[in-house]
């Protein structure tokens, strides 16, 4: 995005749709709006009640004299949040979780807060080399236990606190290298992650690239996608309504009104005052990103781009 001083068209924000942007970005904004009707939001509270249930289903399977034996390791990223919940409920020992002693023992727990395709399990099952793999998960589709069984005769148990069922038919992830299982597109989304489902519109070829569904003040993982450095917010006042689905390309930001179901493209400083909105929301935080990467930019040009923005209903203020 170019530093040198421009004009800005505050009025009409927008640049145009070519037919081919066209073509791809109606439909995904039409289907996405079914996507997010079916979005299961597991936010932190809910990750925590969800981490007890998982323990509890642990103890059942294990003796305290097997749990106290085995070692954990999260897979990143959101498997983090949920192996430190369970390490204060099954008052782990810290050598439980020390990367060492995950090479060295007989049998290793693998922690995620999901497993939708099970790519990622299946990148870290290959990673270890321990004699036996447990996969303790929040969320799993219903076929993936067995077939995490079936990859490798090492995983000999996969505890679930939830299973999800199947949701959208017309929606199926392919089978590709390293996946575990097909099937459906969940749609599931946690408060510090939004995993990578991949949509298969009708008519296309290959799954669409990954598009965020969440809000970034409701995700955190989404939030650090912005590509934005890290500042000090205050007092948000901008919002991302729900109902916004968007996906960034380079310079060029993709927005789709999923209520309406109508695509937007924003370029150059529009992109990034949109970003900064969703990013920060905090006025002083967003005059600080916004002026370093667009000197010329006015406080009058900021103010009146995104009360445009939030009068097409892509962003959203609080009053008050």
């Amino acid at each position: 995005m170019s530093e040198h001083p421009f004009i800005l068209n505050t009025a009409d924000p927008f640049s145009p749709l070519d037919r081919e942007e066209e073509l791809h970005l109606w439909p995904l904004a039409v289907h996405s709006a079914h996507l997010l009707r079916a979005l299961r939001y597991v936010d932190y509270e809910s990750g925590k009640a969800d981490a007890a249930l998982l323990a509890g289903r642990l103890q059942e399977r294990f003796t305290p004299g097997e749990l106290q034996e085995m070692a954990f390791a999260a897979v990143p990223r959101g498997g983090l949040f949920v192996l430190g919940w369970l390490a204060y409920l099954l008052d782990l020992d810290p050598g439980q979780l020390e990367p060492q002693f995950a090479r060295s023992a007989r049998r290793l727990c693998l922690v995620d807060d999901c497993a939708l395709s099970g790519l990622r399990l299946s990148q870290q099952i290959k990673r270890h080399v321990n004699e036996q793999l447990v996969v303790a998960l929040l969320y799993a589709t219903d076929g993936l236990p067995a077939a995490a069984q079936a990859y490798d005769g090492r995983v000999k148990t996969v505890v679930c606190a939830h299973t999800l069922q199947a949701q959208h038919p017309g929606t199926d992830i392919r089978l590709q290298p390293g996946r575990l299982c097909a099937g459906p597109a969940h749609a599931l989304a946690f408060a510090w992650n939004e995993p990578d489902f991949l949509v298969q519109l009708p008519f296309e070829d290959r799954p669409q690239p990954h598009w965020r569904f969440l809000p970034p003040h409701r995700c955190l993982g989404n939030r650090g996608a912005l590509g934005l450095p890290p500042r000090s917010a205050v007092d948000r006042q901008w919002y991302v309504p729900d109902g916004i689905v968007y996906g960034l390309s380079e310079e060029t930001l993709y927005l789709l009104d999923t209520e309406n179901g109508r695509p937007y493209r924003l370029d150059g400083p529009f992109a990034g005052i949109w970003l900064a909105a969703a990013g920060y929301g905090d006025w002083e935080a967003m005059r600080g990103y916004l002026w370093e990467r667009y000197p010329a930019l006015t406080q009058e040009q900021l103010k009146a781009a995104l009360n445009t923005l939030a009068g097409h209903g892509l962003l959203h203020t609080v009053i008050g």
